[in-house]
């Protein structure tokens, strides 16, 4: 069991990894500002050495926060691993972005969108991990609205 480290984010949080290699689990753990209801995210591959990169979604509850609770945001699984460089993720996390269903397929080898119907967790993870040989570079952004 280990502890989660928790970074507060005022409106937005960017990220660039560069040299993300097979097997690697590149994990953030975000807390929205206290005055958002929404939250958009940009997973935007650069460059795929690899078989593909895998984004999903967590969370964990406010009372123990530790990797033995995570779970995955509103029980949706990883989305669609994309498999193609040159290709955008949009995500809308929210209450009634999707009027009653969620949407979480994705794409594989083309832009896509994608969206969760919830309310925004306290604590709302990010994990992307690498499969196959080989070094990726992707761009990750979240804006919270």
């Amino acid at each position: 069991m280990a502890a989660i480290v928790v970074q507060p984010v005022k409106d937005s949080f960017f990220k660039r990894a560069e040299a993300h290699v097979d097997a690697e689990v590149d994990k953030w753990w975000l807390a929205p500002p206290k005055w958002a209801r929404y939250a958009k995210i940009y997973f935007s591959i650069e460059t795929l050495a690899g078989t593909s990169l895998q984004l999903a979604l967590l969370e964990v509850p406010p009372f123990d926060r530790d990797d033995d609770h995570v779970i995955a945001l509103r029980e949706a699984a990883a989305f669609a691993a994309v498999t193609a460089a040159d290709v955008t993720s949009v995500i809308d996390i929210g209450p009634g972005v999707t009027g009653i269903a969620d949407d979480v397929t994705g794409g594989a080898a083309a832009d896509s969108y994608a969206s969760i119907n919830c309310v925004l967790p306290d604590v709302l993870g990010i994990s992307i991990t690498g499969v196959g040989t080989g070094s990726n570079v992707y761009d990750l952004a979240v804006i919270f609205k």
